[in-house]
């Protein structure tokens, strides 16, 4: 039998109602970026997770392609600054008032 595969057009990472959501995927001049739990002022037991994130976007090999700081939100359009190539990407999100706090995603480039 052979395995069926589906285009990925969401991703969530983290757990618990903990992490970020990351979308459209593919990506071409924007992804939306969702932070849930966690973040200043949460308490850290879930909700909303508006804070003050740093958050990077990777080539395949780690080079920073580009840094944006999103404050006092849990929910950011990210406009890439050049249109992506074809290829996976990788996001980093820190959370700048508990630098313990980070997620990691990788999505698609068109």
């Amino acid at each position: 039998m052979n395995p069926v595969y589906s285009i990925i057009r969401m991703v969530e990472v983290g757990n618990a109602g903990r992490g970020i959501l990351v979308f459209p995927n593919p990506a071409n001049d924007h992804i939306n970026l969702v932070f849930n739990g966690g973040g200043a002022g949460s308490g850290g037991s879930g909700g909303s997770a508006a804070g003050s994130w740093q958050v990077d976007v990777l080539s395949v090999d780690g080079r920073l392609l580009q840094r944006e700081r999103i404050s006092n939100t849990n929910e950011a359009r990210l406009q890439f600054s050049h249109l992506l190539a074809a290829g996976v990407y990788f996001l980093r999100a820190i959370n700048t008032a508990m630098p313990s706090e980070n997620y990691h995603a990788a999505f698609e480039g068109r």
